[in-house]
């Protein structure tokens, strides 16, 4: 863990607090909350093992999947049901981090009321990453892939605050998620295209996992991240040389036309971009050079790994100019290290440069393996011939050793929006998180685990495809919400007094929490006006405790509140029970509520 990423953790944390980080000056809860940031934010993470793809995925054949109406999306995934959106996101607001939003100004110009709704933060120039407020949205950048991402979230919630922001690359995630936060953002997509250099064989964790990791458990905010759409592009393997020419075979066998030493790739006209990596802790003394041919043998570029200090071991960039479009080949010379058993993996960009060799398994970037109660993986779907849903061709998935698959679900990635077809998991993403934005009273992620179902996928889709929670319902989600999480109740209260201290225990459920600061707020009102009782200083009697593990469910867990004795000997009180959420800090009142809430009575 560099010094650099931790110093800038603690300056975060600084700005959390308000002031020095020193826990013997905080509350217990903030003291706590200090402890949970830096040990995360320097806790080292042992690297991501993806094992090299299994026959069964190398045979499973592709089902072609088709655009889908918006609306019909809508209706697939239960948006169409009477309050799938009511909520509306009250009180909380939710952030678009993206490349750019070209477009926005001159559709905001023709949309008042969304105008009224949407904040563009700019990015100031300089050593420290500030952002302000763009009131005429003239710093959209060229790019427009943020703005359909925002037109998708739009169509799906038209009144929902929506603060965006615009990243150059996954390292200005970090401070883009900490001006959102502080800003009331509790909710976050993130669409970008993630670097070719995060790639599968890595000693370390990398930067934007611990953004991730990081800076969302400490607010305690969520993000719905896209898994990408490389999976044209790449080809997964284990090394071998069966012709002994001491060229890597790209596969076991060979179709017609096809080159056991090679994998075809169009070259673009312009820039072309090549990634080959290798799990070097399998072989330490393994080291190769990356080759770019001409159908003819002619060598267009060579690559061999790039002088570092430290070397960074298993892993070759290579970029090509082409002149123009022309087919050739890439091939992997083996120089040192065994010749067989290196798990392998080669990528190729610009997407669609590959045309049929590439086999597009194991596809998925380490990070994409990094679990958080925070964060959520999104695949694309679309509508298979047969009219079933199927995985999208184009979307990155993948197996880890310990059998965990990645994404965590799909959605509508193929899509038509106003007579216009867009295609990537980068759409897929918001769909998901406008239709979870509404429960932010909940972990999402733990709520998308128990309202989602592989029904609706294609039983012809190979299961490491189908994700691993499948399609989402917003049916279960707003008219079941209690069949899902189980209703939330107090239970067992009693009282007691013990010299100057008065006491209230209770056991408390409340389920899908995982992560997340959650208080019960206890205070003492008169049995027969409801009015608060107050104390020898005037003030309602009230308390709190507050709650935060790591497992999903509060099951009968058993909490306390205390209240000087003094102000209570010989006085009968009704004990009112609330709850609140700190990451939603501004829920209307009424809005978390208890379903099982006892009338109880203390006479002190």
């Amino acid at each position: 863990m560099k010094v650099s990423w931790v110093h800038a953790c603690i300056t975060v944390m600084a700005l959390v607090f308000g002031g020095p980080l020193n826990a013997a000056d905080l509350p217990p809860e903030h003291a706590y909350r200090l402890k949970r940031f830096t040990d995360e934010a320097t806790r080292v993470l042992p690297p991501i093992v993806v094992p090299p793809p299994t026959p069964a995925m190398l045979a499973a054949p592709r089902r072609p999947a088709a655009a889908i109406d918006f609306a019909e999306a809508r209706r697939l995934m239960g948006l169409d049901t009477a309050g799938a959106t009511a909520a509306r996101l009250p009180g909380g607001r939710l952030g678009i981090i993206d490349v750019g939003f070209a477009g926005l100004r001159h559709w905001l110009d023709a949309h008042p009321e969304e105008a009224r709704l949407t904040t563009l933060r700019k990015r100031a120039e300089g050593p420290r990453t500030q952002y302000s407020s763009d009131p005429t949205f003239s710093s959209e950048g060229a790019d427009d892939h943020g703005f359909q991402v925002y037109r998708v979230v739009r169509a799906i919630l038209p009144d929902v605050p929506i603060v965006l922001y615009t990243a150059a690359s996954v390292f200005d995630t970090g401070s883009a998620l900490n001006d959102g936060m502080v800003n009331g953002v509790v909710l976050f997509n993130i669409s970008m295209g993630i670097p070719a250099t995060i790639d599968v064989y890595s000693d370390q964790e990398d930067f934007f996992a611990q953004q991730l990791r990081v800076y969302l458990a400490q607010h305690e905010a969520f993000a719905f991240i896209s898994a990408g759409n490389t999976r044209g592009s790449v080809h997964s393997w284990v090394s071998a040389d069966r012709n002994g020419n001491g060229l890597v075979d790209m596969r076991e066998r060979t179709a017609a036309g096809q080159d056991i030493d090679a994998n075809r790739v169009m070259l673009r006209k312009g820039a072309n971009r090549f990634f080959f990596a290798w799990d070097s802790s399998v072989a330490p003394d393994a080291d190769y050079e990356f080759e770019l041919v001409l159908d003819g043998g002619e060598r267009l570029a060579t690559a061999r790994v790039a002088p570092r200090d430290p070397p960074r071991k298993g892993y070759i960039a290579m970029s090509f100019a082409a002149g123009q479009d022309w087919p050739a080949r890439l091939r992997v010379k083996r120089l040192t290290g065994p010749p067989t058993g290196v798990p392998m993996r080669l990528s190729a960009f610009p997407i669609g440069g590959a045309f049929g060799d590439f086999n597009g398994v194991q596809t998925a970037l380490t990070y994409l393996f990094r679990d958080s109660p925070f964060v959520i993986y999104v695949g694309s779907f679309g509508r298979a011939t047969d009219g079933a849903l199927a995985p999208s061709a184009f979307s990155d998935l993948g197996v880890a050793a310990n059998g965990q698959v990645s994404p965590h679900v799909l959605g509508p990635g193929q899509i038509r929006l106003d007579g216009m077809e867009i295609n990537g998991t980068s759409f897929a993403s918001p769909f998901l998180t406008a239709l979870y934005a509404t429960r932010i009273g909940f972990n999402m992620k733990n709520l998308i685990e128990r309202s989602t179902s592989h029904t609706q996928i294609s039983p012809l889709a190979a299961p490491f495809e189908r994700s691993r929670w499948g399609t989402p319902d917003a049916r279960k989600v707003a008219s079941a919400l209690k069949d899902i999480t189980g209703p939330t109740r107090i239970r067992g209260v009693t009282h007691a007094v013990d010299g100057e201290r008065a006491s209230v225990a209770f056991n408390v459920t409340r389920c899908c929490m995982a992560g997340l600061t959650w208080y019960v707020d206890v205070k003492l009102l008169d049995p027969t006006t409801k009015e608060p009782l107050h104390g020898g200083d005037g003030k309602p009697l009230a308390s709190e405790v507050w709650l935060l593990r790591d497992e999903p469910d509060f099951v009968d867990h058993r909490a306390e509140v205390t209240f000087p004795a003094t102000d209570l000997r010989g006085k009968r009180a009704l004990v009112d029970f609330s709850l609140r959420v700190r990451a939603w800090k501004n829920a209307p009142p009424g809005t978390i509520t208890i379903d099982d809430k006892p009338n109880y009575i203390a006479v002190f």
